[in-house]
């Protein structure tokens, strides 16, 4: 378990060396609107 413990850590910390910004590429009224969209059509799916 050690072993995996390290190696997560060492990716962790190559991955951190070099951070980039996120970036939004939707607005969010638009997410919004995709998830009123599926959570109406998963209300009213037939299982």
């Amino acid at each position: 378990m050690a072993d995996l413990e390290r190696s997560i850590r060492q990716y962790i910390d190559r991955h951190n060396a070099d951070p980039k910004p996120f970036i939004w590429h939707k607005s969010a009224d638009t997410i919004g609107a995709k998830v009123a969209r599926a959570a109406h059509k998963l209300s009213s799916a037939y299982f």
